[in-house]
């Protein structure tokens, strides 16, 4: 059972999006003057190149800000088709997740009805060896003929029935069509102290960079960080 149409409304496709010959005109020639600039050996050619990343800045900024506003509508289209879609499948979910819990609870209910069986399939096994060895004590406490074959069909009859035992179809759980149940691990952390005490692999530890560049400093040494200084430039926009 399925559906061909989930919105009222079609979906229009999407045309094959591609950059303008002007815009590939003027990022073009950004590059080609920007390409032009060498070196900053002089304060004339330090500024040269300023005034070039300055614009190439500018028109990054811009060109992002485009494409924002381009893509807006169509996020919000997709975000609405999604919210259209997990309301249409919310109550099917929920029955979902509510038949999953019946048949979690139906393979539980197997698990100890198998666990049960074979309890009583090894006690029946253990008092079927025990009559076994009680007939071949018999077979060997009496001289009489009569005894000794009464006690010999004893323990061949409680031998046969060990084997049977033995090799009967153990108990298994009724599975259920099309559906897949097995045992997962759930966590719930405790005390995550006790936990690192504990085995410190199976806590995840990671630097708090921005404290760290909050409150230390390449002057004052902080064991296990190697701190120092970096001159960094970035471009103001005009």
């Amino acid at each position: 059972m399925n559906i061909q149409q989930l919105t009222r409304e079609a979906v229009p496709a999407l045309p094959q999006f591609s950059v303008t010959p002007e815009a590939e005109q003027v990022r073009n020639e950004l590059v080609l003057t920007s390409r032009l600039h060498a070196s900053a050996d002089t304060v004339t050619e330090a500024n040269s190149v300023g005034e070039a990343a300055r614009d190439i800045r500018t028109f990054i900024k811009a060109t992002r800000d485009l494409g924002i506003n381009l893509r807006r509508p169509l996020k919000a289209a997709a975000e609405r088709i999604k919210a259209i879609e997990d309301d249409y499948l919310m109550p099917l979910e929920a029955e979902q997740g509510r038949l999953e819990s019946l048949v979690s609870a139906w393979h539980a209910a197997e698990q100890r009805r198998v666990a049960e069986a074979e309890r009583v399939r090894q006690a029946e096994i253990r008092r079927i060896m025990a009559a076994e060895d009680e007939a071949r004590r018999l077979a060997t406490a009496s001289d009489a003929p009569e005894d000794i074959k009464a006690a010999q069909e004893l323990s061949a009859a409680a031998t046969a029935s060990v084997e049977a035992a033995l090799y009967a179809p153990k108990p298994e759980a009724v599975k259920v069509g099309g559906m897949v149940t097995k045992r997962e691990m759930r966590i719930e952390v405790i005390d995550m102290h006790k936990v690192y005490q504990h085995n410190a692999t199976l806590v995840k530890l990671e630097l708090n960079r921005a404290a760290v560049k909050a409150t230390c400093f390449p002057e004052h040494p902080v064991p296990g960080l190697k701190l120092w200084w970096e001159d960094s430039t970035s471009t103001r926009k005009w």
